[in-house]
């Protein structure tokens, strides 16, 4: 798609917003200087309704659709989820081998193989 449509949310390296984009660090918009964007995004991710919105807040975040993955718990629009970090317990590691080639000779070489 050449022509970003209001509302895109894209991936970019830097750490400004590009001319004609802005941040998804949840800002808070006036409404009246930004009504097309408003019409996408309501209140979803705050603001009062009558003078302002805000735009999602990624920071530290990955986006993710709203809707139910298969086995996966119902997300929203604009809910956030998921943890800093996860400590997993031995049955929800997946089965996996680590092979083990061994020899009962004394290593008495000078040139191993």
């Amino acid at each position: 798609m050449s022509t970003p449509y209001i509302g895109q949310i894209i991936m970019f390296g830097g750490d400004f917003a590009p001319k004609g984009w802005l941040l998804c660090d949840g800002t808070l918009l006036s409404i009246a200087q930004n009504q097309a964007l408003f019409a996408i995004l309501g209140t979803t991710y705050g603001g009062n309704g009558t003078t302002t919105f805000a735009l999602p807040d990624l920071r530290g975040r990955f986006p993710m659709q709203p809707g139910q993955g298969p086995g996966l718990t119902p997300h929203s629009l604009g809910e956030s989820s998921g943890q800093q970090s996860v400590t997993l317990i031995s049955p929800q590691m997946p089965a996996h081998t680590h092979p083990l080639m061994a020899s009962m000779q004394e290593g008495n070489t000078e040139s191993p193989q």
